[in-house]
């Protein structure tokens, strides 16, 4: 089967400290967002998960689990290009094991700060942080968001 678009991968680390939730800022979407990114060729999803915090937050990080995924499609292109691309995104739940707080340098991101989950609405942030958050806290066990707008009975 032939496919018309390109799909990438990314892999997003949702990272807790007590009622804290740790965001990077992006200046390129001017919004918070998850620590992650796209995937290196050939580069396991959980340890690009750990990489990503690491370089975007200075904090070493153990990934416990899947939380799940979901497509965020960009039919217009991405990064320059007009071809369509769809980012399959995958989420996971980890926790600090080492390293200090600090913001990136020369890469993606330019801050990296602990919010209280609770404020997270309050913040301009990605788009893709809400579905994240929810995989968070409803944990579903098809690692699918629920989408409350979409009365389909998933919810």
């Amino acid at each position: 089967m032939l496919f018309d678009f390109e799909t990438k991968a990314g892999s997003y680390a949702v990272v807790m400290d007590g009622p804290k939730v740790l965001l990077v800022f992006s200046p390129e979407h001017d919004a918070w967002t998850l620590p992650g990114g796209g995937l290196n060729f050939g580069e396991d999803p959980v340890e690009g998960a750990e990489r990503e915090v690491l370089e975007e937050t200075g904090l070493r990080v153990i990934v416990d689990r899947l939380l799940g995924s979901f497509v965020s499609p960009f039919p217009d292109g991405l990064e320059g290009t007009t071809e369509p691309v769809e980012v399959l995104r995958l989420i996971y739940q980890a926790r600090i094991f080492g390293g200090n707080l600090a913001h990136e340098v020369s890469g993606s991101t330019s801050k990296a700060e602990w919010f209280p989950a609770e404020e997270i609405s309050l913040l301009n942030t990605h788009a893709m942080v809400e579905p994240a958050m929810r995989l968070f806290h409803d944990k579903p066990a098809n690692g699918r968001p629920c989408n409350p707008n979409m009365n389909d009975g998933r919810c």
